[in-house]
């Protein structure tokens, strides 16, 4: 479903209660206590919370920390305001070969310098505000010439990526660029082979407003000379699925739809888990794959589900609600995966498997959404 920065109006309650309790959450379980911690390559994570925060983590040591309070002296008090006006950490990434993270928060779309030991480290380099028809943004990513692509995430026609100009700090910054027609993007990658950022939506309103709405992975040729994107190659899934099997009421009429896109390194595969399970794309062939249990097998090797996961009719879900899948080269993988029918739609653990199988978790009793690789993949470096 299209949840995480900015749920239903009736999940504010239940989230404010947790905010609440934070504090004691915190106590219990341990902002550190990373139990079986990944050793071999670093981690970048987003923490829901009365002040957002962003940490990088490798093995049992923190190594880079950011919240939403941090690297603002040079940026524009109204931005300041969005940053800082709510609770989100929605999306988290590598990029720039790592000189940079982009992110959400709060109400904002941010790029952050990323430059340890630097004058310049965690200094928030642009931003944007996100309300009005970007007040459910979930995702963006860097393009080459330091354009940031912002998604919209709506569900009206209108709805598809923005694209800004962060080259340089502006108090109200404007789209340089508009891309209707992709409607709930939840996940964008650039492809630096072939010149294309992907992005992954539905072809409807998601949220059952509309007709049926079918996933699709659209892709989008960036043009060097004009700095502009045009519509390219798109797969668009032949069937769509309703989500009354996990859920009842108005939830029950939302449509199955992508949460991430994720690039298999050194291959040109992109994994895109939707609500109900995980889907793939070889973009060599224009083939999908549609088998989760093959993919998680192939990919996410001693995957284990949070939570007992049977619909009410039956229907064994396990590799559902799934909000991010990061790979790594070796092997290794992480996974965010919300629990059976949480209202709010965020995770509250970060799944980590070695290259073999071996299952741990970290962050358990923390508010997350996605969590990331901090490092290139190969195959698919950043602009």
């Amino acid at each position: 479903m299209l949840l995480g920065p900015h749920p239903p109006g009736l999940i504010w309650p239940l989230w404010v209660f947790v905010l609440l309790f934070v504090d004691k959450v915190i106590s219990i379980e341990g902002v550190l206590d990373l139990g079986a911690a990944p050793k071999s390559f670093p981690i970048i994570t987003g923490f829901y919370d009365k002040v957002p925060k962003i940490n990088i983590r490798q093995g049992q040591s923190e190594i880079w920390t950011w919240d939403a309070n941090t690297g603002l002296s040079h940026v524009p008090v109204g931005l300041q305001r969005c940053i800082k006006g709510g609770v989100s950490a929605t999306e988290v990434k590598f990029a720039a070969r790592g000189k940079k993270i982009v992110a959400i928060i709060g109400n904002s779309a941010v790029v952050i310098n990323h430059a340890p030991g630097a004058v310049v480290d965690k200094t928030v380099d642009f931003a944007v505000c996100l309300s009005g028809k970007l007040a459910a943004a979930h995702t963006a990513e860097l393009l080459p010439g330091n354009l940031l692509a912002v998604a919209t995430t709506g569900q009206q026609k209108d709805a598809g990526v923005w694209v800004y100009d962060a080259s340089k700090m502006v108090a109200s910054p404007q789209p340089v660029q508009q891309l209707p027609g992709v409607r709930a993007i939840h996940g964008m990658l650039w492809d630096q082979q072939i010149q294309t950022l992907w992005v992954t939506g539905n072809t409807d309103a998601a949220d059952g407003t509309g007709g049926t709405a079918y996933g699709i992975v659209q892709g989008y040729k960036y043009d060097k000379s004009s700095r502009r994107l045009t519509e390219s190659t798109g797969y668009t899934i032949s069937f769509a699925r309703r989500l009354s099997s996990e859920w009842d009421g108005a939830f029950a009429k939302w449509w199955n739809g992508p949460h991430d896109l994720v690039p298999v390194p050194s291959k040109r595969i992109l994994l895109f888990p939707m609500d109900r399970d995980i889907h793939a794309v070889d973009l060599s062939t224009g083939t999908f794959n549609h088998s989760g249990a093959k993919l998680a097998a192939e990919y996410l090797k001693g995957f284990r589900a949070v939570d007992n996961r049977i619909g009410y009719d039956g229907e064994a879900l396990p590799r559902s609600d799934i909000k991010s899948i990061s790979l790594h080269p070796d092997g290794g993988a992480l996974y965010t995966q919300a629990p059976w029918r949480a209202p709010s739609g965020l995770a509250s653990q970060v799944n980590l498997l070695s290259p073999s199988g071996v299952y741990s978790y970290f962050y358990k009793g923390q508010t997350i959404y996605r969590s990331r690789v901090f490092a290139e993949i190969p195959g698919w470096p950043t602009a």
